[in-house]
């Protein structure tokens, strides 16, 4: 049977799993911490020792790409890549508004997630795939979004998102589950390096 290595560093709280193409089969979470860089490294370590998994055996890794924390973001890619390069193993990256939109059965619409500073990653979602790269709106700018909007991990109610928004609490076995369901249709073995998906404050107008 087919065994995929979930990594998701892209928030504060971390995770790696180990699945089959079904479900979850181990998971190790974690707070992030400055201080313990090779965090993610080590749990990734234990995760595969402890299922008797070595890299070897892995049938492709799928990482979340954010976006995220930077350094975080970086890492995940980095550690990927290098699977990648020592074992030629398929790999996959899937970003968080694609994760959300599948969780709230969005195809057509926005997801919007909070960042660490009190504004909002932003991505337009057709088709179920993020359309083009994500903004980064202040709370007061969500208001001249029209569409169906999705909001994920927001804790406090926001005035400018429309009644009839849809809330997802942060869940991280629900989250690495879309992960893995999407990540699987990704897999393919490239030469391309797989690299972090940022948010970035740009100028817009939207209708």
């Amino acid at each position: 049977m087919k065994r995929f290595l979930l990594i998701d560093l892209a928030q504060k709280r971390q995770a790696v799993a180990l699945a089959n193409q079904e479900k979850l089969l181990a998971l190790k979470s974690w707070q992030f911490s400055p201080l313990k860089p090779t965090d993610p490294l080590r749990k990734i370590d234990q995760l595969l020792k402890h299922n008797h998994n070595p890299p070897s055996k892995l049938s492709g890794v799928i990482i979340n790409q954010g976006p995220g924390s930077f350094t975080s973001l970086r890492t995940a890619a980095a550690i990927v890549n290098s699977l990648n390069l020592a074992l030629a193993l398929p790999l996959a990256g899937v970003n968080r508004f694609e994760i959300g939109a599948l969780r709230a059965s969005l195809q057509d619409g926005w997801v919007i997630i909070p960042t660490n500073l009190g504004d909002f990653f932003v991505g337009r979602i057709k088709g179920g795939r993020l359309l083009n790269k994500p903004l980064v709106l202040a709370s007061s700018q969500l208001k001249k979004l029209r569409g169906k909007l999705v909001g994920v991990g927001i804790k406090k109610p926001i005035s400018q998102l429309s009644p009839g928004a849809c809330l997802l609490p942060a869940r991280k076995k629900e989250e690495l589950i879309s992960l893995l369901r999407l990540g699987q249709k990704r897999l393919r073995l490239s030469k391309r390096v797989l690299t972090p998906l940022y948010g970035r404050p740009i100028k817009i107008t939207l209708p």
